[in-house]
């Protein structure tokens, strides 16, 4: 696995939405996307670990999405479970899918991002403001890479000291943010980026988005992605 940091999102959506424009955050050179779209009151948010490779650092686990949203609202923890075809690597698999309690959500943050929101299970900001849960590993506050995302592909066997003895999640976590109000746009967040690791400072700047057509799928999740990309270099 490559192991610097990089940032980017793209959004999901889960439940009966409407089809309004989405956005999409990819890149083919990382392998995460997070997908933003709204259903009602409701923003959804599905954040994957689209790569191909074997994680073996904290480096190479998916730890949160920064963005921003006119206005800056902030919205209520409403709940955070395992996306479709996800499980949990080192732990069982929780009650109902709910992993809110090592995922945490926050606006109006400080230093490189301030202003934003994130999503996040490492403690780069309140640890504190976690999603409805039980806590299922370690403080009651998110610390570490513990239940971040790993990819499909993690052999778990092989990785270091950083994350061998800490409980992963393959593949994705659904977020459902509630309070929007009056006719929200997707189009109005911006500035989507990726958070690996536990380390703020190797981030990158995002890269504009790019609009597309909402998709609706039967109790799902309508798609759409705009692609952030770093740059890595390769680990033995």
């Amino acid at each position: 696995m490559k192991n610097r940091l990089c940032i980017f999102a793209v959004v999901f959506i889960f439940g009966a939405v409407s089809s309004a424009s989405a956005l999409t955050f990819d890149s083919s050179n990382l392998g995460a996307s997070a997908t933003f779209q709204v259903a009602g009151t409701n923003l959804l948010v599905s954040l994957t670990n689209t790569s191909t490779g074997d994680p073996r650092t904290p480096v190479d686990i998916l730890t949160g999405v920064v963005f921003s949203i006119d206005g800056n609202p902030l919205l209520t923890k409403t709940s955070a479970t395992l996306g479709s075809g996800s499980t949990v690597i080192r732990d069982a698999y929780p009650s109902g899918g709910i992993v809110g309690g090592e995922w945490a959500y926050s606006n109006s943050l400080l230093g490189p991002y301030v202003g934003q929101s994130a999503i996040y299970s490492a403690g780069y900001f309140d640890g504190n403001a976690v999603f409805p849960g039980s806590n299922l590993e370690g403080p009651a506050s998110v610390n570490g890479v513990g239940y971040g995302i790993t990819t499909m592909f993690d052999l778990p066997g092989n990785d270091n000291g950083g994350i061998s003895s800490r409980p992963l999640i393959q593949n994705s976590v659904d977020f459902v943010l509630g309070g929007l109000v009056g006719e929200f746009n997707v189009n109005s967040i911006s500035d989507v980026s990726f958070l690996y690791g536990t380390d703020l400072g190797e981030n990158v700047p995002p890269v504009p988005p790019v609009p597309e057509p909402a998709t609706i799928v039967l109790l799902g999740f309508g798609l759409s992605g705009l692609a952030f990309y770093r740059r890595r270099t390769a680990k033995n």
